[in-house]
Formats: structure tokens, sequence, C-alpha cells
């Protein structure tokens, strides 16, 4: 791995969202920042909550291009985000050289050669020295932590102290895939925005937009994707329909179930740096739950992730009573995988645990 080609904060195989010149989606969280802005009601921190992948980190560059770009007694449209990228700013945002800005995430540690597992003290004592020099011009500090989520204890504690006592003239953007695992204390002094997920219809856009042409298949790994994009170029480069398939067929042979086939699925996730499939797979697996949820509702799904597919839904759920049982798991398989990313537990043991309750609930 190269330490001056990797940003851990970037999807590996597409461009860092500091560098997109649109963003997809977020209507509600753009018109509730341009609004504050307007009636100069701009909260000192700014917590971008959501999933990976529907753009939280592209509007948060978005929105920093556009505070370090504008005057500021200058009123917003509020009805679009409208930035000079021929401006200087721009580029050395891009560039990551401008004075005004401080970008904070896993580094690299070259003396392991391995990404480090977490934002330490170290980077938010950095962030207290940038925001020791004043700002000369009137422009604001801005910071940007991606994700906050990666904070070691001691760093969330130093980081805490800041916010208490903000900078003047200065902003933060905190990204956050799952907030609730954040001190409460940081949580309480941030204005949380919640962004939603991405429609078929923008996904399908930006993976265009990345390269991948919208067939057929980009379109299935798409429903798969739950509205984020991000899930979506994770699942096409780990071959995720081949895996949902995998996982799907270990109960077509209901009421038979080899166990082997639980067994290789999981063995899959052993060895180093097997985190990202590990997470693929768990919700691959929690998506067939909720699919079986509702095909029992409906009767039939009306598009089929691979061929086949429908048998083995309405075999394992075929009545509305084993569709609620099936909604029970997937309510349960969701807490769980939240749980998991607080734990120690092994990716082979989540995965294994997760579809050996599903072979119960087949069972029952």
């Amino acid at each position: 791995m190269n330490p001056e080609e990797f940003e851990s904060d970037k999807l590996e195989g597409v461009p860092h969202p500091r560098f997109s010149r649109r963003v997809i989606g977020q209507e509600k969280v753009k018109t509730q920042f341009l609004q504050a802005y307007n009636q100069n009601r701009m909260h000192h921190a700014w917590l971008m909550c959501g999933p990976r992948g529907i753009g939280k980190a592209t509007l948060t560059w978005y929105l920093t291009k556009l505070l370090l770009t504008r005057n500021l007694s200058e009123m917003l449209d509020t009805s679009e985000i409208k930035i000079n990228f021929d401006d200087p700013v721009v580029s050395r945002i891009e560039a990551l050289s401008e004075p005004h800005l401080k970008l904070i995430r896993k580094n690299f540690d070259t003396r392991t050669k391995k990404v480090k597992a977490e934002i330490t003290v170290d980077n938010i004592r950095e962030l207290v020295e940038f925001f020791e020099f004043t700002s000369p011009d009137g422009k604001p500090r801005i910071a940007i932590i991606d994700s906050i989520d990666e904070l070691n204890v001691n760093a969330s504690n130093a980081l805490l102290k800041v916010l208490e006592e903000p900078p003047h003239n200065s902003y933060f953007f905190l990204v956050s895939h799952s907030p609730e695992s954040l001190l409460p204390t940081i949580r309480s002094r941030c204005l949380a925005v919640h962004c939603e997920n991405l429609s078929a219809d923008d996904q399908l856009y930006l993976l265009n937009e990345f390269g991948f042409i919208s067939d057929d298949q980009v379109k299935k790994v798409v429903s798969v994707s739950r509205g984020s994009v991000g899930e979506a170029i994770r699942i096409i480069s780990q071959d995720g329909l081949k895996l949902y398939a995998s996982i799907v067929g270990i109960y077509k042979d209901l009421p038979q179930i080899e166990v082997s086939n639980i067994l290789e699925i999981a063995s899959k996730t052993e060895g180093v740096g097997k985190q990202e499939l590990t997470e693929t797979i768990n919700k691959l697996t929690i998506h067939f739950v909720s699919r079986l949820a509702k095909a029992g509702a409906k009767g039939k799904m009306p598009n089929e992730i691979f061929s086949g597919e429908n048998v083995v839904l309405n075999k394992l759920s075929p009545n509305s009573e084993k569709s609620h049982e099936w909604a029970m798991l997937y309510s349960r398989m969701l807490t769980k995988a939240k749980d998991y990313q607080d734990s120690n537990i092994d990716g082979y043991s989540q995965v294994f645990e997760n579809l050996i309750d599903i072979k119960k609930m087949a069972t029952l």
C-alpha cells in the first residue's frame, strides 16, 4: 500500500468526495443548511448522519467549498447550491492545501505499513493547533472529521473539549455512519442532520458516472444495496450477487439444510482484511430475511434477484403468519448488526450465527 496514494475516507476505485462537482440527493439537508446560513442561525457543529455510501461526505465537501468561496454577507439561493469551481480556493481544497480547512481521518502508519485502526488524540491535538491561528481575511475555519465514529476514547474526550468551547468563526462537519455509538455529550453539542438513502435512479446515475454500465446486473445490485451507492460498489467489487445466490441457495432444499454450505460461506471471512467482506455478507443475509418477510405478505416478489429466488422465498415464507416471524428476525438482526460494530466477534462467527438463525427460523 502506497501511503501517498491511500485515503482512508474514500471508496476504492472511485474519486474522493472532495472532487465531486455535484451533490445527488440530500435535498432536505441542503435546504436546511442554506436556510440556516441565510437566517444567520448556523450551528458550529454539523453531525452528518446516515448509512455509509449515501453522499454524506460529498455533501460535506460541497458545503465546505460553498463557505470558503462565498462572500459571507451575501444571501444564498435556497433552491440550489452554486459554487464557482474556477475559484482558486476550490483547487486548494481539492489539493488539501487550503489553510482555512483541516481534515481529520485515519492515518497511514509508516512504521507498521498499515492504516491505523482509529483516529487518535494526536489527530485532535493537530485540530486544536489549527484553530489557534486566527483567520486574517475573516473567512471561517472548517474542520472535517470523516468519520467521527472512528475516534478512540481519548480522541473523543479531546474533541468534546473543543466542541464545548468552539473557536470563533469556525465550523465542524462530523461525518457519522452510526451516531448512536457516539458519546451523548458530543451528540448534544452538535446539530444532527439526517441524510437520506438514495433513490434507485440516483444510484444508477452515480454508478454510471463512476464507470459502471447500467445493465441488468447493476440494476439488481441497486435493488439489494438499500439506497447506498457505496454499498452497491462494494457488492459489485465483491461479486455480491453471486454471494447472495449462495446464501439463498443454502435453504433451497428445505427441510434438508447442509451445515457445510453455511460453513463454506462463513469461511470466506477468515483471514486478515476481511472486515468489509464480512459486512457485505451480513448485509446480504439481512436483505434476504427482509425479502422473506415481504414475500410472505405479498405472495410473490415482483423482481427476482436471480432465477429461482422466488421458489425459495415462497417455500420459507408461505403465508402472512410466517412473514411476521421473518419480520421479527429481521428486526433482531438489525440490532445485532449494530452490536457487532462495538464487539470483538470475528467475522466467521458473525456470519455463521446469522445463517444459523435463518436455519432455525426456517425449520420451525
